[in-house]
C-alpha cells in the first residue's frame, strides 16, 4: 500500500519531500502543506479522510515541526507528516480541507506560537488573550512570566518540603 503513496507523491511533488515507507513518515517543507493536504484528501487512491491529530515539536536546537497523523477509512492507509516550520513561524492551515484541524491548530498556536495562515478563527483557547508567552516552547522559563512567581514557589515547595515549612513560618 505504501507504493501508492510513493507514486502519488512523486507525481504531485517531484523531489520536494522525503518519504520513508517503512515508518509511514513523510517530511515536507511548510510551504507545501496546503497542496499536500488537497492531494491527500482528494486523490481517490489515497483518500485520507481523517486527520487523527495535529501537534508540534520544539527541538532543543530551536527547530519546530508540525506533526500531522492521517488515516484513510477507504484504503486503511496511515500517514504521519512532519512539516518543518520556517523562521517566520507560519504555515498554511489545513482547516479548509479537514475542519477537525480547527481546534488542534489553535492549540498549537496557543502553546507554541506557530501561526496557521488562512485559519478561520486563530486565537488563543487555553491561555489568556493578552498572554505574551508560549508555554510548550523549550525556551519558556516559568520564572520569567510576570505574576507567576507563586507557581514557581509552589513547584519549589514540592521539591523541598523542609524548606517550604521554614518559608511559611517566616511569612507568618
Amino acid at each position: 500500500m505504501s507504493e501508492i503513496i510513493s507514486k502519488r507523491l512523486s507525481e504531485g511533488f517531484g523531489g520536494e519531500y522525503e518519504y520513508d515507507p517503512a515508518k509511514g513518515l513523510l517530511k515536507i517543507g511548510a510551504g507545501r502543506v496546503g497542496a499536500l493536504a488537497k492531494l491527500l484528501r482528494s486523490d481517490p487512491a489515497l483518500s485520507f479522510d481523517y486527520l487523527r491529530n495535529l501537534t508540534a515539536q520544539d527541538f532543543p536546537d530551536g527547530v519546530f515541526t508540525v506533526v500531522y497523523n492521517f488515516y484513510s477509512f477507504a484504503t486503511g492507509l496511515n500517514l504521519m507528516v512532519h512539516a518543518l516550520v520556517p523562521a517566520s513561524m507560519q504555515l498554511e492551515s489545513v482547516t479548509p480541507v479537514w475542519p477537525s484541524a480547527d481546534w488542534q491548530e489553535r492549540e498549537v498556536y496557543d502553546m507554541f506560537g506557530i501561526v496557521f495562515t488562512g485559519h478561520p478563527d486563530l486565537r488563543r483557547i487555553l491561555m489568556d488573550e493578552d498572554c505574551n508567552f508560549f508555554p510548550l516552547r523549550k525556551s519558556f522559563k516559568l520564572d520569567l512570566v510576570h505574576g507567576m512567581k507563586d507557581m514557581k514557589r509552589a513547584e519549589d515547595d514540592k521539591k523541598n518540603p523542609k524548606k517550604a515549612g521554614a518559608a511559611k513560618e517566616s511569612d507568618g
